[in-house]
């Protein structure tokens, strides 16, 4: 059995050391019959800790250990200390923030003439007044103290006041441990019917003279009947007769005795369990909110004067409170719910913001707009959806997010959906359709983990969701979590194949492929849309090995065919999916057939233009690398017959660069920091630009976009030193430019110094080469 720890968290001053160590042996006591239920009680206090340590650093690690406390208890006799009050302040914030620890203040009752400090005064005008705090009155004996906080243990391992107790002879049992003696708690030793029950003391002393007479009266029947035994006077049997009915008297006196005994005894453990039970109610609503009339009684009832505290409850003053706050509530229950309504309409108003927002395309602050619309509402919808509601409309906006290429916050909102999700799971362990929603969002973080290039990551989140996707399907097996494992499995594959396993990706994926081929028709039309899936990534796998063209095409015309059938089914839905197989095969063809692979690409271009018209952002990504690979197309078959290739490239490469800038501009703003995962593309594609332009001797504008990659690659390499090999190229590049077209020798110099100074630092093989060309520029000066 796996323990759960419970920490008591025990803060108070010196003085009051003793009652610190009657805590500390309770906790001992307790200890023992809790293990056995696999709760291990800790109690944190200052004795307990490292007494190497001092001052300040000392009070923060108190500090440390009041936060992660399950309940907080603290003790105030004549004065309230420095650190106890600033390890309250801490419980007290960490309350409120957490809904943890449990607070519980106890006071020590003065005796006469003893005055508490104004330190104390002060923290308790602070408690009543601006915390309404309800607190115990003063325990004047540490049995008091040891009751209570036994109830708010037992509250803390059970979440109920249910206290299971024991009374035997006016002691205190739980769990077998005995905790408390009921003739030192005030509330029992002053209460008047304790008192008054308590009678049998003097039924114990009529017991005691009944039994004496009884003795006197036996012992005066045997002296007469050893009389007549000898004498057989018949005048003895008179006087044995007499003490016979005497001894039979005395008998019926002493059974009602011991009648009236038990009965006494009934009704003080009856009186007593009343009284504990009572207790219980003062101890729940210890550190709740607070009231007058409340701490009035409640002192009544722990002084002993119980039926002075019932009268408070039950007067007039109290009546009028009562129907007071039933008006009250009736009045806020009207408001509250107007207020909800208002907060609907607020919320839906916000929505459709949002909407309208990211409908004007001619805003080019348009998405940061709707974010705003729609965080407002997401703000507003947690004051009155119930959790479940709230979890959905997180997971919606991290979906938004995701999709429009804000990584680092579509991240922050799964994480907090996970989180929202967990909470609930807490209360209800056994909501499958929150475990998976919880599946749902691992797998998304996943794949946000394997766009970022964070590998390891993207494998333990698919993982997790694996996992979750296997128990529920195990579990509920009509629910059909079949085809989300088909799912993660593929991405798995993905992912394994991008972590250089190629081997063991392409199983992956192809096992699903196997597994749905094995399944009857119906089910097969249902899992249309996953199975394609794994056709188009299986089909890119094989494009990326020359020797598997066939199987390539065959496996991305699988995918075609699935998807355009679902498309006849959904007009327009799958566009997209479409025209990711368009571009598939567009690269295919790359190498065999010119005409194929641009009627592929443009195919698939004029497919992402038209989706970007409605969802901007989202097609970003894959417009740029359209337009990339159109670009790199035209460069792989041109040559000095076809100088409209090159005129091609350079467009279609531009496009490309702009997309690529404007998701670096929106990862910037993402992550906060200069670079983003399109850096490296706007990097390389500036690079590429550069030779472009130089073969199509525009120099100036090579020079820019060389000089432009070398800019951003230097932001690269200051994260990642892979990147100064690309740097010392755009550097080389430079020079070359400026010294043997441009003749500006002193930049053509200074740029060979540039990239030779990273040489020596980072690949010191590249030297000689970039001598050499210093080396042929300097001739070529030398010549002019």
């Amino acid at each position: 059995m796996k323990e759960k720890d419970i920490h008591i968290f025990l803060a108070s001053s010196e003085e009051l050391s003793d009652d610190r160590k009657f805590i500390n042996e309770l906790i001992g006591k307790l200890q023992s019959s809790y293990t056995q239920r696999g709760i291990r009680l800790i109690l944190d206090q200052w004795e307990n800790q490292n007494p190497a340590f001092k001052g300040e650093r000392t009070q923060n690690e108190y500090n440390s250990l009041v936060r992660k406390s399950d309940l907080f208890v603290a003790l105030f006799h004549h004065k309230a200390g420095k650190y106890t009050q600033e390890e309250f302040e801490v419980a007290y914030q960490c309350c409120v923030e957490n809904k943890t620890p449990q607070i519980c203040i106890y006071y020590k009752a003065l005796q006469p003439k003893e005055k508490e400090e104004e330190s104390l005064q002060n923290f308790k005008k602070r408690i009543i007044k601006e915390m309404e705090y309800f607190t115990i009155p003063p325990y004047s004996h540490i049995d008091t103290l040891c009751l209570s906080l036994v109830i708010q243990i037992a509250f803390l391992v059970s979440g109920s006041y249910d206290f299971q107790n024991e009374i035997r002879d006016s002691q205190i049992y739980y769990n077998g441990i005995r905790i408390a003696d009921l003739d030192k708690i005030p509330f029992s030793y002053n209460n008047p019917e304790i008192i008054d029950f308590k009678k049998l003391i003097a039924i114990n002393e009529k017991i005691k003279e009944e039994l004496e007479k009884l003795s006197a009266k036996q012992a005066y029947l045997l002296k007469w009947e050893e009389k007549y035994k000898q004498l057989q006077d018949e005048d003895f049997l008179e006087n044995i007769q007499i003490a016979k009915d005497a001894i039979e008297v005395i008998k019926g006196n002493l059974e009602k005795l011991h009648i009236e005994k038990d009965r006494l005894n009934d009704r003080i453990q009856e009186q007593n369990k009343c009284l504990i039970n009572v207790a219980i109610e003062i101890n729940r609503c210890a550190s709740k909110a607070s009231n007058e009339l409340l701490s009035q009684a409640t002192a009544l009832f722990e002084s002993g004067k119980c039926k002075e505290a019932v009268n408070l409850l039950c007067s007039k003053k109290i009546k009028q409170n009562i129907e007071q706050s039933i008006c009250d509530y009736k009045q806020a229950k009207e408001f509250y719910e107007a207020s909800i309504n208002t907060l609907k309409t607020n919320f839906n108003i916000l929505m459709l913001a949002a909407k309208s927002i990211l409908a004007n395309q001619n805003d080019p602050n348009r998405f940061n707009k709707a974010c705003e619309a729609r965080k407002k509402a997401i703000s507003i919808a947690q004051l009155y959806v119930c959790p479940e509601e709230y979890c959905h409309l997180l997971y919606k906006y991290a979906r938004f997010l995701d999709k429009n290429n804000r990584i680092n916050q579509a991240i922050s909102y799964y994480s907090s959906t996970l989180n929202h999700y967990r909470e609930i799971l807490i209360k209800n362990p056994q909501r499958f359709d929150i475990q998976s929603g919880m599946a749902k969002c691992y797998n998304r973080m996943g794949n946000l983990y394997n766009k970022l290039g964070y590998l390891k990551q993207a494998e333990t989140y698919y993982n997790k969701s694996n996992n979750l996707y296997i128990d529920l399907q195990n579990k509920h097996l009509e629910s059909h979590f079949e085809c989300k494992l088909l799912l993660i499995q593929n991405n798995l594959g993905v992912l394994y194949y991008k972590m250089g396993d190629k081997e063991y990706g392409q199983t992956l994926i192809k096992r699903q492929i196997e597994k749905y081929n094995r399944w009857p028709q119906e089910k097969k039309n249902r899992y249309i849309r996953e199975i394609a899936n794994c056709w188009i990534n299986l089909g890119t796998f094989y494009r990326q090995d020359t020797r598997k063209d066939r199987q390539a095409k065959r496996c991305l015309e699988k995918a075609l065919e699935c998807y355009v059938q679902l498309n006849a089914l959904e007009v327009g839905k799958y566009e997209s999916q479409l025209a990711d197989c368009y571009y598939q095969l567009g690269l295919l063809f790359k190498e065999t057939n010119f005409g194929k692979s641009e009627d592929y690409l443009l195919k698939a271009l004029e497919v992402f233009l038209k989706m970007k018209k409605i969802k901007p952002e989202i097609y970003y990504p894959k417009l740029a690398r359209t337009y990339e690979s159109l670009g790199n197309l035209y460069f792989s078959y041109y040559d000095d017959t076809q100088p409209v290739l090159l005129q091609k490239s350079i467009e279609y490469y531009t496009m490309a660069l702009s997309y690529d800038q404007a998701l670096e501009r929106i990862e910037q703003i993402d992550f906060q920091q200069n670079y983003g995962p399109h850096t490296a593309f706007v990097g390389n594609t500036y690079f590429i630009l550069g030779n472009l332009y130089k073969l199509d001797k525009k120099y100036e504008d090579s020079a820019h976009s060389f000089e432009q990659s070398a800019e951003t690659f230097t932001r690269l390499a200051a994260v990642n030193k892979a990147y100064n090999h690309l740097l010392i190229c755009s550097y080389e590049e430079l020079a070359v430019i400026y010294g043997q077209i441009k003749e500006c020798w002193d930049l053509s110099k200074q740029y060979f110094e540039y990239a030779l100074e990273l040489a020596e630092k980072h690949y010191s093989n590249k030297k000689e080469l970039i001598l050499e060309k210093q080396n042929a520029v300097l001739s070529q000066r030398a010549a002019v």
